[in-house]
């Protein structure tokens, strides 16, 4: 007999829960980035897909312009199967930095398990992923009220970015204009605050209640009935 019932697809995103928890390894930002500096910040495993080698290289078209400005990107392997890619990928960014010439500028601390306290001091928030499904760093960054700049992949990043409202979208995979709207947030204050306010708008709209409510709903409504 055929099943001639209609199937409905329900998206729930992830929630927030903020502030993050802090867990081992604790690094001080203060340990890398000086009281008079302003740090550009991106996180996420070390993996082709979140693209550290295209942030590297727009980067590079600015960074030296701007001497009192870092770029730390934070992360390492998922678990032990990844190490090696992880490390290979580790020595092509280092290579890609020393080629640049930038080794003061851009720095790789590896893992941290108190990454809320680097999105607080965070003037810039950067993700240059490739692909994404829901991405949480940038969830969390723009909950800590950072200015954030993202490639408009396919997934992701456009859920939670309103262009040149909460934050800025780029086309995908351009390390040329990814490199102009960081330069353009470094060089506008103005411009970095308002995106920062409106960005914090995200603790409330996927606060962990709402998303609860969101499967609930799915549940009384889908799944039982």
């Amino acid at each position: 007999r055929e099943n001639t019932k209609s199937t409905n697809i329900h998206i729930i995103p992830n929630s927030i829960s903020w502030p993050l928890e802090n867990f081992e390894p604790i690094l001080a930002p203060s340990d890398f980035v000086k009281q008079d500096e302003k740090l550009i910040l991106a996180a996420g495993s070390l993996k082709e897909q979140k693209g550290f080698d295209l942030l590297i290289e727009a980067a590079a078209t600015i960074l030296k312009n701007y001497p009192k400005w870092k770029l730390v990107i934070l992360g390492g392997s998922v678990d032990e199967e990844e190490q090696q890619t992880s490390d290979n990928l580790l020595r092509e960014y280092l290579g890609l930095i020393s080629k640049f010439e930038l080794q003061q500028q851009i720095i790789l601390p590896g893992k941290v398990g108190n990454v809320g306290d680097w999105y607080r001091i965070a003037d810039i928030f950067v993700l240059s992923s490739r692909f994404e499904g829901f991405p949480n760093v940038l969830l969390e960054a723009m909950a800590y009220g950072t200015a954030c700049v993202a490639f408009d992949c396919d997934t992701g990043p456009r859920d939670l970015i309103r262009n040149m409202i909460n934050g800025i979208l780029v086309e995908e995979l351009n390390t040329g204009e990814l490199g102009n709207a960081i330069e353009k947030l470094m060089s506008d204050s103005n411009l970095r605050n308002s995106l920062a306010v409106n960005a914090i708008q995200v603790r409330q709209t996927y606060n962990e209640n709402k998303i609860f409510e969101k499967w609930l709903d799915v549940i009384d409504n889908v799944l039982i009935k």
